[in-house]
C-alpha cells in the first residue's frame, strides 16, 4: 500500500554530547503501517536518534513532523499525548506491582478522574477504574499474557517481561510504537514467539519502529530500514537493497556480513 505521506517524517537531526557528534543531520521516514528498522554498528547513533524522536533527548537542530504537522518531542509525556510509545533496551517495570497493575499504568493519559476522585471513590472513579481494568486486561490477552494478571511482575520469564513492557506501551494507545532491541537477551523461542507479536501489532494498525541488533530478525520483519553509521545515515531502501548496499557491508565489516533475505 502506499501512502501519501510519511506517518513520521524528521529531516537535519543533529545532537551533540559536548565535543560529541552522535547525529550529523539525520533524515528518516517512516511510512504509516510499516515496521520499519533502524540498525547499524555500535556507537552509530541509532540509539541517540531513537531517544530523540521519543522525547528522552533534545535535538540540537532538526525538523519533525507527525501525521504530516510540525511535531514537538519535547519530553516523553508529550510525545505519548500526540501518539508515539516506546519501550527500553533494558526492562523498565514496577516489579513489585501485579501484571494488571503494570499496564494500567500505561492508561494513566487516558483517565480523567484526578486526585480528588481516587481521593473519595466517587462513582464515576469507580466507573472508570472498571474500564481500565477491562482494558489494560484485554492488551494482556493481545500480548499472550492472560491469565497473569494478578501475578508480580518479577515472577515472569524474561521474555513475558519483555511483552508486558510491550503490553504497557501499547495500552497508550499509539499510532507509533518503537521498540528498543525487544529481543536482547531472547533465546531462539523468546525471539520466535516476539516476532509474531510485532506482526500482529502490525496488523491492528500500529506503525512499529524497530532498533535490534539481530540483524537476521530485522530483515526478516520489516519492509524497509535505515541504516546509520557514526551518527549519519548511509543507506535507506527495502531488506534486499540495504543488503546489497556497499556501504552498508563496509559498516559491518568486523561483526559480520548482512544476512541475506530468504
Amino acid at each position: 500500500m502506499t501512502f501519501s505521506q510519511p506517518l513520521l517524517k524528521v529531516t537535519g537531526v543533529g545532537k551533540h554530547f559536548g565535543g560529541l557528534h552522535a547525529l550529523k543531520g539525520v533524515d528518516l521516514s517512516i511510512q504509516e503501517g510499516s515496521i520499519h528498522g533502524l540498525i547499524g554498528p555500535n556507537g552509530a547513533g541509532k540509539t541517540t536518534l531513537f531517544n530523540v524522536i521519543t522525547g528522552l533527548y533534545k535535538a540540537d537542530q532538526g525538523e519533525f513532523y507527525f501525521e504530516g504537522r510540525p511535531y514537538e518531542p519535547s519530553s516523553v509525556a508529550d510525545v505519548v499525548k500526540q501518539g508515539v510509545a516506546r519501550t527500553f533496551q533494558n526492562i523498565r517495570l514496577f516489579k513489585n506491582m501485579t501484571v494488571l497493575d503494570n499496564v494500567k499504568v500505561g492508561l494513566h493519559t487516558q483517565t480523567h478522574s484526578g486526585v480528588w476522585g481516587a481521593l473519595t471513590q466517587n462513582q464515576a472513579n469507580r466507573n472508570e477504574e472498571a474500564k481500565t481494568v477491562v482494558v489494560a486486561q484485554s492488551w494482556l490477552d493481545f500480548v499472550g499474557l492472560g491469565g497473569l494478571e494478578h501475578e508480580p511482575a518479577h515472577s515472569l520469564s524474561y521474555g513475558d517481561q519483555r511483552r508486558l513492557e510491550i503490553a504497557r506501551a501499547l495500552a497508550t494507545n499509539p499510532k507509533l510504537l518503537a521498540l528498543d532491541e525487544p529481543a536482547a537477551g531472547m533465546n531462539a523461542s523468546e525471539k520466535l514467539t516476539l516476532k509474531a507479536l510485532i506482526l500482529k501489532i502490525k496488523a491492528s494498525g500500529v506503525t512499529v519502529l524497530l532498533i535490534e541488533h539481530d540483524v537476521k530478525l530485522v530483515m526478516g520483519l520489516c519492509s524497509s530500514l535505515s541504516v546509520l553509521d557514526e551518527g549519519r545515515l548511509i543507506c535507506e531502501g527495502n531488506p534486499r537493497e540495504v543488503q546489497s548496499n556497499p556501504k552498508v557491508i563496509e559498516a559491518y565489516l568486523g561483526v559480520g556480513s548482512v544476512p541475506h533475505v530468504e
